[in-house]
């Protein structure tokens, strides 16, 4: 298994163990201060989880929004 890129890596250890994640965290940590719009925030932010759910699929992990409004969590994949 490969390592994962830079941002992707970022954004599995913000997610991993942690619950849900606000998309204001996951934004600043990737791209600085969450000076934009939420909506903004949220479509810059969704190609990197894309990203990063092709590569963790091999690891039975997935990234799926939260049980809080506008926040991501890091779920493991169940098997049938």
């Amino acid at each position: 298994m490969t390592a994962l890129p830079p941002r992707q890596q970022q954004l599995h250890d913000l997610l991993f163990g942690k619950g849900d994640v606000p998309i204001t965290h996951l934004y600043a940590a990737i791209f600085g201060e969450a000076e934009r719009p939420m909506r903004q925030q949220q479509q810059w932010i969704s190609p990197y989880i894309s990203a990063l759910n092709r590569r963790l699929a091999v690891r039975n992990l997935k990234v799926e929004p939260g049980d809080l409004k506008n926040s991501y969590r890091l779920v493991v994949m169940q098997t049938q």
